[in-house]
């Protein structure tokens, strides 16, 4: 068996040079909250958790200054249950990139873009900023997609406001579209990703327009709440003390069934 490697990698040392400037920043947000729901299947409940307006996270964002106005950079973000203290998901789950930016012509990045997948800037059109009741609740979450295995450029400001972004994931799969395959050969988990978002932002006002993909385990759009084509528009305009939210999204998933969604036919048994 012949097999060929092509490789590019991309990455960020901590070399210091004469001229080079380089900084890291630890960042992060915690938040528990308490809170009493009621019309629950089971009744009504009081309750304490971590994330309760929105996750917990801690993150290193670091450049290094490679001269000429090029700077590597890198990105690690997890999440937390802080009230275990416990990891909530990978370590890096959230961000894990290194790449280059540059004021000229923009920033390229690569690795675990997790919750940096476009369709999560939608946060700019929700009042609620994508937190745990917000517009993704309508949508059971499809907002919140996650990428990995991808590569990410974001333009600089064009045209006095405008911001244009793109994302690719590859499934590290020999099947094409198709999730990575388990022991068994069976795609498993979530299929190729892909999205591009436009952002003008001017005075009082901004717009913004995301399209993404992402494809189930078999490489189709089989469930409209997780894999599906979403086109999203919306912006948000302020005026004095009062900011107003507007925005429409869409989802299809032209392959979806019942099986695909969970739902038993009508004709079928329970």
């Amino acid at each position: 068996m012949n097999k060929k490697l092509i490789a590019l990698s991309v990455m960020a040392a901590a070399t210091t040079m004469a001229h080079a400037q380089s900084s890291v920043t630890l960042y992060g947000r915690i938040d528990n909250g308490v809170q009493y729901e009621t019309g629950l299947p089971g009744g009504n409940k009081f309750s304490a958790q971590s994330g309760d307006w929105g996750c917990s996270w801690f993150g290193l964002l670091g450049s290094e200054d490679l001269g000429g106005g090029t700077k590597a950079v890198f990105q690690l973000e997890g999440q937390l249950n802080t009230m275990t203290g416990a990891s909530a998901g990978n370590l890096f789950g959230r961000h894990a990139t290194v790449g280059f930016s540059n004021d000229r012509f923009g920033l390229f990045k690569m690795g675990n873009l997790g919750a940096g997948e476009l369709a999560q800037d939608s946060w700019g059109a929700d009042p609620q900023l994508m937190q745990r009741y917000a517009i993704s609740t309508l949508v059971r979450g499809r907002n919140w997609t996650s990428t990995s295995n991808g590569a990410e450029y974001d333009s600089p400001t064009l045209f006095g406001g405008l911001v244009i972004k793109g994302q690719y994931s590859l499934t590290n799969n020999t099947s094409w579209n198709s999730a990575p395959v388990n022991a068994q050969g069976v795609p498993t988990g979530q299929g190729r990703t892909n999205a591009i978002e436009g952002i003008y932002t001017w005075g009082s006002g901004d717009f913004r327009v995301i399209y993404d993909e992402v494809r189930g385990a078999d490489g189709s759009f089989n469930n409209v709440y997780s894999a599906s084509r979403s086109i999203l528009a919306g912006g948000t305009y302020v005026i004095g003390p009062v900011k107003i939210y507007a925005g429409y999204q869409h989802l299809s998933a032209p392959s979806a069934t019942n099986a695909s969604m969970g739902v038993t036919d009508a004709s079928q048994p329970a």
